[in-house]
């Protein structure tokens, strides 16, 4: 027997490893297997990250109380390739290495039995049912939701939400677990049919691909595979959502065999089936964030679809964004990386990389702006639009972003009797008032209705509003019950699969309202993303488009290139010039204590006067810093501080590179 010694990464919010012995007859490498070791009073899985034969090469603190290990794996999870990117990522986005580990290993491997009914269970908001008399809470959990188009349970327990009100919710019928809509088999390999002719692949870099129509992509993506699968090379396609991935994997698995999807929303035990089968044989993998660090056998590519989509940016530790993941790959596997969207992300047209793209789009359908005016006037113009023949689809807005107030008896509206526009609620000096959102003149703010003394109510332009208005007319009535109608809130990715005759946009301006950096792009993103799935014509409903847009609108000739193009140049200058991200560096630093750990928690922070505060606030148990940094020696200041409480049991969360702040 040979008495070896392994470096192993435990699930837990600390920022090491802990070395264990183990006795064996064979000198195989270990590294990347899963093993069960004693830990504290208890048991908990771990993986293996480092090895060695020697005990002069473990740390001095653990030669003294080494333990052996209970049980190692005949599998192995990762190879060092995959170690070395988790090691990465780890120190990029100062996140424990078991806790890295953690996100990556399927869940079937995880540390203890499934008890929990809501583990794994990924969510969505079922749009079918009225949000009426929800808590705040319940609010945020929507929000969070919404904005990252689907939610897995872990990450919701991370945010801080408790069990007991994402039940409540799907109780309530608010929320709904996402799941395949296709019936994914157990896998069986099928041997490709091999060919003399051997095609060219593209060369190891990093490259951007903008092609204006999803169905353009993945033309372009077929035709790419087809090369792969010649040369017996894997792909992987990430995709931001489950019901994304569900479409594509309908598309794909038509065309090609050894297609799969892997997920977290599938069942534990498929998943891990599948965990072993694309890593024995050359597989065409579609994959949400989950599935990046899967040792694919023979991966000679992977696809970042949607690139721009904030589902990329991961809302539980390490709270990584998804390209950076993706630039370790690069390096580490030496192999192409595709990032693509019909709008890049500012980041993404920074980067100093290729583009597939060889000639501009071309656009296909009319556009017209019409101005929103009051509520009955904007939807009366466009039931007059609809048409009976063909398929339309109407965009609206979520009621917490926009709203209108109106008095529910006699239909009287608040509007600007100067812009006819309708008015919002704002709180200035403590004191409610009426503001329109054009020319920004103030009004006396009311409670009852003018006309008729009943209490006004404020609702927002939302998708049911629309629909109910819209239902009140016996033949769009009819066009609804048969899906000419399509009544969405946001331009969901699921949608790039479809296309409509006619596109309708109500008010995108509300997303220049918003207390977010990222205002412009996303009104930019909000305005131009629908004309890809318009087949004839878009209707813009807008009160501000015109004044930076009309110029480049109004034929089909339209040029999306150079409208991006522009504003790529001058939302990069805005940001350089107001130091904004990608510009600015930043790290979000929260705090969460019991009542007696305030005081040694102030003291730490006494220690911490050589970093920069970019913002702060605080309540009665917790501090949230938003720490500016230059230098990754400065940012690893940041995590001796978080190292010194996490020690003292107290609560840390860390976001590097946040969403918003």
């Amino acid at each position: 027997m040979n008495e070896i010694f392994l470096e192993i990464a435990v699930p837990v919010p600390l920022y090491q490893t802990f070395w264990y012995r183990f006795q064996t007859k064979s000198l195989e490498n270990f590294i990347g297997r899963r093993v069960i070791v004693p830990f504290k009073s208890t048991k908990s899985y771990g993986l293996v990250v480092g090895i060695s034969n020697s005990i002069e090469n473990v740390p001095v603190e653990y030669r003294d109380k080494l333990k052996d290990i209970i049980k190692i794996d005949d599998f192995q999870v990762f190879t060092e390739k995959e170690i070395n990117v988790i090691k990465k990522i780890s120190d990029y986005y100062l996140s424990p290495i078991g806790l890295t580990v953690d996100f990556f290993i399927p869940n079937i491997l995880r540390e203890k039995a499934i008890k929990d009914p809501l583990a794994f269970k990924v969510f969505n908001i079922n749009e079918n049912v009225e949000l009426k008399k929800i808590s705040e809470t319940a609010k945020k959990i929507i929000q969070i939701i919404q904005e990252n188009q689907e939610v897995s349970y872990e990450d919701l327990l991370s945010l801080g939400f408790s069990k007991r009100s994402i039940k409540s919710l799907l109780e309530k019928g608010i929320l709904i677990p996402v799941e395949s809509s296709i019936k994914i088999k157990t896998p069986v390999f099928k041997q490709p049919k091999t060919s003399d002719y051997t095609p060219k692949l593209l060369e190891s870099q990093i490259y951007v691909y903008d092609r204006f129509y999803f169905k353009d992509r993945l033309k372009a993506y077929i035709s790419l595979i087809k090369k792969y699968v010649k040369t017996n090379k894997s792909v992987l396609i990430v995709v931001p959502s489950i019901a994304f991935g569900n479409k594509l994997y309908k598309d794909l698995s038509q065309k090609f065999e050894n297609v799969y999807f892997y997920h977290d929303g599938i069942n534990p035990k498929l998943q891990f089936e599948i965990f072993k089968e694309i890593t024995k044989n050359p597989s065409i993998v579609i994959g949400t964030v989950s599935s990046l660090l899967i040792p694919i056998k023979d991966l000679n590519l992977i696809i970042l679809e949607q690139e721009h989509s904030s589902a990329y940016k991961v809302l539980r530790s390490p709270r990584f964004e998804t390209k950076r993941v993706l630039y370790y790959i690069h390096k580490e596997k030496n192999i192409p990386i595709i990032l693509a969207s019909s709008i890049l992300s500012i980041e993404s047209y920074l980067i100093n990389a290729t583009n597939l793209k060889k000639d501009k789009d071309v656009i296909k359908s009319y556009v017209e702006i019409n101005p929103f005016k009051s509520t009955n006037k904007t939807l009366n113009k466009l039931q007059s639009l609809i048409s009976e023949k063909g398929r339309t689809l109407i965009l609206t807005h979520k009621s917490y972003y926009s709203g209108f107030i109106y008095c529910p008896r006699c239909g009287w509206e608040a509007v600007c009797p100067t812009c006819d526009v309708p008015l919002k609620t704002y709180i200035q000096n403590s004191i409610k008032i009426f503001k329109c959102p054009s020319c920004k003149k103030r009004f006396e703010y009311f409670k009852t209705c003018p006309e008729c003394d009943f209490k006004l109510k404020e609702t927002g332009f939302g998708k049911e509003f629309v629909f109910e208005f819209l239902k009140k007319s016996e033949k769009l009535r009819k066009l609804l019950d048969s899906n000419k109608i399509i009544v969405e809130s946001s331009l969901k990715d699921i949608l790039q699969f479809e296309s409509f005759d006619m596109v309708i946009n109500l008010y995108p301006d509300f997303i220049l309202d918003l207390p977010d950096y990222r205002s412009n792009e996303k009104f930019l993103r909000s305005v131009i993303s629908p004309l890809t799935v318009a087949k004839d014509s878009y209707i813009i409903f807008s009160n501000t488009l015109e004044n930076w847009l009309a110029e480049n609108i109004g034929t089909k000739s339209f040029d999306v290139n150079q409208i991006l193009e522009n504003f790529y140049k001058k939302e990069t200058a805005y940001r350089k010039k107001n130091k904004l991200p990608p510009f600015l560096k930043l790290v979000r630093f929260k705090i969460v204590f019991k009542p007696n750990q305030k005081e040694y928690v102030e003291k730490v922070l006494k220690e911490i006067s050589s970093l920069k505060v970019y913002s702060f606030s605080q309540k009665s148990n917790s501090f949230i810093y938003y720490f500016e940094y230059k230098s990754e020696k400065e940012k690893q200041t940041i995590k001796v501080l978080a190292e010194k409480l996490l020690k003292k049991d107290v609560d840390v969360i860390i976001e590097v590179d946040p969403k918003s702040f």
